[in-house]
């Protein structure tokens, strides 16, 4: 399936204007849970993706989640700091950053009855969670992409910026590859 539709960008400072959406202008909005490269707004506080969740329940609008966990990147970084080159930069965006936001936006659907899409996903736990949901009738989709499924860190040594993603590229293997 191809969606050609565009999605709307769900304003950090005031989710709420997800519940006031025409449907013949948007039924989707964009949420990016992580800052990153080509972030243009991220919702950092789950009190604002929580009231983005509720708003679009409301609305009928379905978020499309890129599923990264700030805190856990932020925690991580206040650890080690921030990637200094391109090289730290999977090394710095473990997979659990995924695995956490997943969890987090499932639990966001099951209480607030929200239809969810996760972009992106890159780890065989992600797509577990995302199918437990589905077999719990929660209304929870998701996508991998190809380079996820093929890349592994070799690669990202051997063409550097060119091959640079969020979620990272993770070590050792091509993340989604199990499954």
């Amino acid at each position: 399936m191809v969606d050609y539709e565009f999605h709307l960008g769900a304003d950090p400072d005031n989710p709420e204007l997800l519940a006031t959406v025409d449907p013949a202008v948007a039924r989707s909005a964009k949420v990016f849970m992580a800052g990153h490269h080509t972030a243009p707004i991220v919702l950092r506080d789950p009190r604002q993706l929580e009231r983005a969740f509720i708003a679009a329940a409301a609305g009928g609008v379905q978020p499309v989640l890129h599923a990264e966990d700030d805190g856990v990147f932020a925690l991580l970084d206040g650890w080690w700091g921030e990637p200094g080159t391109y090289a730290d930069y999977e090394a710095r965006r473990p997979r659990s950053g995924g695995i956490s936001a997943v969890a987090k936006v499932i639990e966001l659907v099951r209480r607030h009855g929200t239809r969810a899409h996760i972009l992106h996903v890159s780890s065989r736990e992600e797509a577990d969670l995302a199918c437990a949901a589905r077999a719990a009738s929660l209304p929870v989709t998701f996508e991998v992409t190809g380079h996820h499924l093929s890349f592994t860190d070799e690669d990202t040594r051997r063409l550097g910026a060119r091959i640079r993603l969020s979620p990272a590229i993770q070590i050792g293997r091509a993340s989604c590859r199990e499954r």
